[in-house]
């Protein structure tokens, strides 16, 4: 019988183990949003995120939010692609406000110089 895996959705925030890492890169077990829709996901078991600090933000990329239980900072320079069912992610049961999700798009835009 083939297990089931929880399929994230855009927006949800999940926790992840972003280790192994090299340099600078964001690690550890620690909350992300999700930005690659379901269908990518269902595709290619992969999953397009970026990760939550707790810090405040100090950088003009990162992009401060609230949810009921999550007070953070998304990292868009930080962008990465995870196989999310080998990482184990987890719900948090948590999404990232529409408004929020909307700029961390407008900054990634803007990192990669995508006009549209």
């Amino acid at each position: 019988m083939k297990r089931q895996y929880y399929i994230p959705n855009q927006g949800d925030i999940i926790w992840v183990n972003f280790d192994p890492v090299i340099g600078h890169e964001q690690g550890g077990f620690r909350p992300a949003v999700v930005l690659s829709t379901k269908k990518y996901h269902g595709r290619s078991n992969l999953a397009i995120i970026c990760p939550i600090t707790s810090r405040k933000p100090d950088f003009f990329l990162d992009i401060p939010f609230i949810t009921s239980s999550i007070c953070g900072t998304v990292l868009t320079d930080h962008l990465r692609s995870i196989d999310y069912i080998n990482r184990k992610i987890q719900f948090t049961g948590e999404l990232l406000p529409q408004e929020s999700l909307q700029k961390v798009f407008f900054m990634i835009r803007g990192l990669l110089n995508i006009r549209n």
